[in-house]
């Protein structure tokens, strides 16, 4: 509606692909990788809601699937970077995946944000 926005899902993309990238150390320490980002984006985004007046919604359907997405093509991008061939050829290859995670955080950007002002003085 009139809400403004002050976060963006961009700032949520790098910390999820970093985990991704790194999930056999995570499998150590017996944690899943796609659960502790998932936690590690709730808790940033509730304390983003003390700060501003509005919060990324977490809890809509798209949300973590679009980021998981975001995540996974990034890794397909790395592969296709330290794999064999042209330069030409491993560009051509990444430019579907490129769309795809520009075409997702698009999605997360437009998903209606949280009014954080509202849920002040709640408990959680």
């Amino acid at each position: 509606m009139g809400t403004q926005r002050t976060e963006n899902p961009r700032a949520f993309r790098p910390g999820s692909v970093k985990v991704h990238e790194r999930a056999k150390f995570y499998e150590m320490l017996g944690l899943d990788a796609t659960e502790f980002d998932t936690q590690v984006v709730r808790k940033t985004n509730e304390t983003a809601a003390r700060a501003f007046p509005v919060s990324l919604n977490v809890d809509h359907p798209q949300f973590f699937p679009r980021l998981e997405r975001s995540a996974a093509r990034n890794l397909n991008i790395k592969h296709i970077t330290e794999g064999k061939g042209p330069n030409w050829l491993k560009s051509l290859r990444k430019l579907p995946l490129i769309m795809g995670i520009v075409g997702d955080l698009l999605r997360l950007y437009l998903i209606e944000p949280v009014d954080a002002e509202n849920l002040r003085g709640t408990v959680r």
